[in-house]
This record gives structure tokens, sequence and C-alpha cells, in this order.
């Protein structure tokens, strides 16, 4: 029975050592894949310059009333 017990608790410990290198497989691709998207988000930052705000636009955007949210209340 003891031999029984060990030879469960090692097909466990090596299913654990499975998942365990499948999860590793897994983040390291997902950091890759963070790190191709912070580069892609870097390289359009670069190419695009944000004009400041005009004051026509700026007063504008003032002088449009608020409307009471019905739809939410």
């Amino acid at each position: 029975m003891a031999k029984t017990v060990v030879q469960g608790m090692q097909a466990k410990i090596k299913h654990f050592e499975q998942t365990v290198q499948v999860l590793h497989t897994s983040i390291a691709s997902m950091n890759q894949m963070l790190a191709n998207h912070m580069d892609v988000i870097e390289a359009m930052g670069e190419d695009t310059v944000i004009q400041p705000d005009s004051p026509e636009v700026t007063s504008a955007l003032g002088a449009i009333p608020n409307q009471e949210d019905v739809d939410h209340a």
C-alpha cells in the first residue's frame, strides 16, 4: 500500500511539473507578445504629432450645454 501511495504522489508531481512547464511557456509567449505590442505603440507615438487645442474649439466645447442623463438615472 505504501508503494502505491508513493507512486500516486510521483504521478501527481509529474503532472504538476508538466503544468508548470506549460505555464512557463505560455507566460514567456505572452511577455513576448506584450513586448511586441509595446514596440508598435511606441513607434506609433513617435510618428504622431498632437496639435495643441485651438482656442476656438475650447470655447465652443465650453458653450455646449449639459443634458440630463435620462437613460442611466
